[in-house]
């Protein structure tokens, strides 16, 4: 079973202008780049269950707060 405490870690490949553009919005929302990849995954999920009318998979456990903390 998954430990829920600790964030799981992936490696992620994408564009040089998906990178540039994520770079640019996390700058202008003050976010740290993973915190606006976790911010913009995490719209697109709930957007796709309001459509589905599915729930999260766990509503116990919300995003990692220190992942989408302003600075």
């Amino acid at each position: 079973m998954a430990n829920k405490s600790h964030p799981v870690q992936y490696k992620l490949r994408m564009s040089e202008v998906m990178h540039q553009w994520l770079k640019a919005q996390a700058k202008e929302n003050h976010r740290t780049l993973l915190a606006e990849i976790n911010m913009h995954l995490e719209h697109a999920r709930e957007r796709i269950e309001k459509q589905s009318g599915t729930k999260k998979a766990d509503d116990t456990v919300e995003s990692n707060p220190s992942a989408s903390t302003k600075i």
